[in-house]
């Protein structure tokens, strides 16, 4: 939720307002659906990554500061795309090799192209 909720650009939009935004405003900035963006921004309230100030109003708290941050937003979307995958996949993939260690060939969760 963090991912769509960066996606969206709802912690930049709440970081940059110095009032709470409406569902419906954040829905019209980010072209997504409002019914899809009150339930988004009712998750990421309920998980401090937002501050609801009233029912579908919202307004940015330390963590939508820190989520707005390009340096962390970009870590975010490492672990998202590159750490995560991985870590979902090691415990079938140690299975699969009957939990040997392995000195190389393929590596669990990767989409890495290699263009020589």
């Amino acid at each position: 939720m963090i991912k769509i909720g960066s996606d969206l650009g709802v912690f930049k939009a709440l970081a940059q307002s110095s009032t709470p935004l409406c569902v419906n405003k954040l829905s019209l900035t980010t072209g997504a659906d409002p019914l899809l963006v009150s339930r988004i921004m009712r998750y990421l309230a309920s998980n401090r990554l937002v501050k609801e100030t009233n029912k579908d109003h919202y307004t940015s708290s330390k963590a939508t500061l820190a989520m707005a941050e390009p340096r962390i937003e970009g870590a975010m979307r490492y672990f998202h795309s590159v750490s995560n995958p991985s870590f979902q996949v090691l415990p079938d993939y140690l299975q699969d090799n009957e939990y040997r260690n392995t000195t190389g060939g393929d590596v669990p969760g990767t989409r890495l192209e290699i263009h020589t």
